[in-house]
């Protein structure tokens, strides 16, 4: 499974060690989940036509969508409040669909 993290769950992850943001990151460190970004380097994206209400994380959308990714994973509602294909998904939301505990 190849996804985007989005910064905040990193920084989610490393104020709280309990957690949806920290399982996610302990499944990354053990191999589960490939982050992509961090593990295949891959050029910026050209911008496109604006996606979402913040337009500074339409990166993340142009990014899933050349990597072919599954999902992004964001805390951010604009973000996961986006009918997005693939999917922006919570971190409690992504490891309930990944299955980790």
């Amino acid at each position: 499974m190849a996804v985007i993290v989005d910064v905040n769950v990193f920084v989610s992850a490393a104020l709280s060690s309990k957690g949806p943001s920290a399982t996610l990151v302990r499944a990354l460190l053990d191999g589960s989940l490939e982050v992509v970004a961090l593990c295949r380097l891959k050029p910026d994206q050209a911008p496109g036509a604006a996606v979402l209400r913040d337009h500074k994380d339409d990166y993340l959308v142009f990014l899933v969508r050349a990597v072919d990714a599954d999902c992004i994973v964001s805390g951010d509602a604009d973000l996961t409040d986006a009918s997005l294909e693939p999917p922006a998904l919570t971190p409690r939301d992504a490891v309930t669909r990944f299955g980790l505990s």
